[in-house]
C-alpha cells in the first residue's frame, strides 16, 4: 500500500484480498446517487457464505471511494463471543454490537448506520431449484424496508458457487433440484456483482396505513416481484 493510502482502505482491501482475486462491479452509479442517503440492500444469497463476499465487497467499493458509508449487520450473540469473529463483527457494524433488528432500526434512525442488507432467501440458498434465485424465506427485511422508506438496492452476483458443491438428485422434489454443500477451501477468482435500483409501490407513510394482513399480503407479493427481476438480471450477469 501507498503511504497515503487510507487505513480503512487497506484493512478493507486485505481482508478482501484473503477471499477474493478479482471484484467487478456492475451499476456503480447507482450507490453514488445515494451516497448521502441511507440504503438497504436485497441480495441474492448465492453460496451458503455469500453474504460475507458481499459485504466484503462493499466496504472495499466505499473505502476505494473514500467515502463513509458505517454499515450494520446482524450477528447473533455468540459472534461477540468469539475474538477474531468479534473484531470483524464489529467492523462490520461501525463499531456497534448489533444482534436484533431494535437496535439496527434505532441506528438507522439516528443516522449511525447508512448501509444495511438481507439476503432473504435464506437457508434455500442450500439448495438447488430449477432457477438460480431459490424462493424467499426471510421476508421481514424487505417489509422493514418498505415500513420504514429507504432507498432499496437489489444485488445479483455470479462467483460465489465457488464456494460450495452441488449434489444433484437423480429425482425432483418439486422445484428442488439438490443441495449445495458449503465447501470454502480457495478464493473465488472473479467476483461479479450487478446493483439495481427497486422501487416500491407505495412510500412509507401509504404503505403504514394498511392492516397488518394487508401489509403481509403487499410484501409477499413484492417478494415475487424483487426475486423475478433478479433472476432476469442475474442471467443477464451470467451471459455477459
Amino acid at each position: 500500500p501507498s503511504m497515503d493510502q487510507p487505513s480503512n482502505e487497506i484493512f478493507w482491501s486485505f481482508i478482501a484480498q484473503i477471499f477474493v482475486k478479482e471484484i467487478d462491479f456492475q451499476g456503480i452509479e447507482i450507490l453514488l446517487e445515494k451516497k448521502d442517503k441511507p440504503v438497504f440492500y436485497i441480495g441474492q444469497h448465492g453460496a451458503a457464505l455469500g453474504w460475507l463476499a458481499l459485504a466484503l465487497a462493499n466496504r472495499v467499493f466505499w473505502s476505494h471511494q473514500q467515502i463513509e458509508r458505517p454499515p450494520g449487520i446482524i450477528f447473533h450473540p455468540f459472534v461477540y463471543q468469539m475474538p477474531l469473529l468479534k473484531n470483524l463483527a464489529f467492523r462490520f457494524s461501525s463499531g456497534h454490537k448489533i444482534t436484533n433488528f431494535f437496535q439496527l432500526i434505532k441506528l438507522i434512525e439516528r443516522g449511525k448506520i447508512l448501509e444495511v442488507g438481507s439476503c432473504p432467501e435464506s437457508s434455500n440458498c442450500n439448495f438447488l431449484y430449477d432457477e438460480p434465485v431459490a424462493p424467499f424465506k426471510f421476508k421481514e427485511w424487505i417489509h422493514l424496508a418498505m415500513k420504514i422508506d429507504k432507498d432499496i438496492v437489489l444485488v445479483v452476483h455470479s462467483g460465489t458457487e465457488q464456494w460450495q458443491k452441488t449434489w444433484k438428485w437423480p429425482f425432483s422434489l418439486g422445484s428442488l433440484r439438490g443441495v449445495h454443500i458449503p465447501f470454502m477451501t480457495k478464493k473465488i477468482e472473479r467476483l461479479r456483482l450487478k446493483m439495481i435500483p427497486y422501487k416500491p409501490p407505495f412510500v412509507g407513510a401509504e404503505f403504514k396505513q394498511f392492516t397488518k394482513k394487508e401489509q403481509e399480503a403487499i410484501v409477499d407479493e413484492e417478494c415475487e416481484k424483487i426475486r423475478s427481476i433478479m433472476i432476469d438480471e442475474w442471467k443477464i450477469l451470467d451471459a455477459s
